[in-house]
């Protein structure tokens, strides 16, 4: 055989073969859709993930249990998602450590109602839909507290939050606990309000990254690599805000 070709053969198995390695130690991160977690695709786009010495495989997960059993069953090595969840799905013996806070919920979480409802009260015996398992049971479950009810007291309907503000911008429930953006699309709409949003509730919703206890000492440097190139792209979000 030519001894050139030899070597480009060579070369592209051993380029297949790397590529191969990298992908099996990318760690894999999932999470909703979620405008806090904006970052995360800075930093895999412009390299700073490369550059500090980690591979992160993004993907998104809309659903609560799917995800976090993913997470506790080692199908995946990171979840972004709120501080509330994560307790809900631990196990024991595998204790879960927060390695970073991304954001704190400033009006970007709420509850989208019709517009004939006043306050949280009124939703007494009417369908709201929200996700089991997730932060919007606990945010409704919190609102609801503050005016004396419970969750018993309203009709559930068991969706994520975006299949929520679908639902409610479709005309098919009474309120929807979601998110941005489907939070703005259901007020829009002729019969829908923000009833209340996270802005009345500072510090509630809080947006973590959490692993399970073995992957944060197997993957300290890695985890700490991740960390950095997060800090990296909130600060090229500040300072290149149109790009």
């Amino acid at each position: 055989m030519n001894t050139s070709i030899k070597s480009f053969i060579t070369a592209g198995v051993l380029s297949a073969a790397s590529a191969l390695t990298a992908q099996a130690d990318a760690l894999k991160l999932a999470h909703s859709t979620w405008v806090g977690y904006g970052p995360f695709y800075i930093a895999q786009e412009k390299g700073f993930f490369a550059e500090e010495g980690v591979e992160i495989e993004l993907s998104v997960m809309e659903n609560t249990p799917l995800k976090m059993g993913a997470l506790m069953a080692g199908r995946i090595d990171l979840v972004a998602s709120t501080a509330d969840e994560f307790p809900t799905y631990m196990r024991e013996g595998k204790p879960l450590r927060y390695i970073l806070a991304v954001d704190n919920s400033n009006g970007g979480d709420g509850v989208v109602s019709n517009k004939e409802f006043a306050t949280v009260a009124d939703l007494k015996g009417h369908t709201v839909a929200f996700e089991e398992g997730s932060v919007s049971q606990f945010f409704i479950n919190a609102l609801l507290r503050r005016e004396g009810l419970t969750q018993d007291d309203v009709q559930m309907v068991n969706m994520t939050a975006t299949d929520a503000g679908v639902a409610f911008t479709a005309g098919r429930v009474d309120a929807a606990v979601t998110w941005e953006p489907h939070l703005s699309q259901g007020a829009a709409t002729d019969h829908g309000k923000v009833l209340v949003s996270s802005s009345e509730t500072p510090g509630l919703i809080v947006d973590v990254v959490a692993v399970l206890g073995s992957t944060a000492v197997e993957h300290e440097a890695e985890l700490k690599a991740f960390v950095r190139a997060w800090q990296r792209a909130l600060d090229f979000l500040e300072t290149n805000p149109d790009e």
